[in-house]
């Protein structure tokens, strides 16, 4: 497959970013993260806590992270990822979403310098909203976004 754009919302949207960060697809014009987050350790530590897990948990997921895929949790940064990104992006996050901080995705926005950041409000982490998708729709197929 060669597609054209990546989109993620959530984890999928960290998923994207470290995908096309550490293996550039040259197919890859545009991407959009939505609610994503930016560091893999606050991500672990707020689903233990909503999870209850003790600190034993969080240390069967860091070795988890880097026996399967050599990634140290702590150095898992959406900044650092967002900057080795040369495409254009689009990257969205409601000010009132309650299971990843909007100041995740302003950190993903520090570093992606060809990203637009879009802050919503009111649609929490779903992100559903019908004028939400006409700007995505816009961003991908318009040409004055290309």
């Amino acid at each position: 497959f060669k597609p054209n754009y990546l989109i993620g919302h959530s984890i999928g949207g960290s998923a994207c970013l470290y995908f096309q960060a550490n293996y550039t697809n040259d197919s890859i014009e545009k991407m959009i993260l939505l609610g994503a987050p930016a560091d893999l350790e606050i991500l672990l530590k707020n689903y233990a806590a909503i999870l209850s897990l003790n600190h034993r948990v969080m240390q069967l997921f860091e070795n988890f992270y880097w026996e399967n895929f050599q990634i140290k949790v702590k150095e898992f940064s959406g900044m650092d990822l967002g900057s080795k990104l040369k495409i254009s992006g689009l990257i969205v996050h409601d000010t009132e979403d309650t299971v990843v901080s909007i100041k995740e995705g302003k950190k993903i926005a520090k570093g992606w310098t060809n990203a637009q950041f879009i802050e919503t409000k009111g649609l929490g982490h779903s992100m559903h909203d019908d004028e939400l998708y006409q700007k995505i729709y816009n961003y991908l197929f318009e040409t004055s976004n290309s």
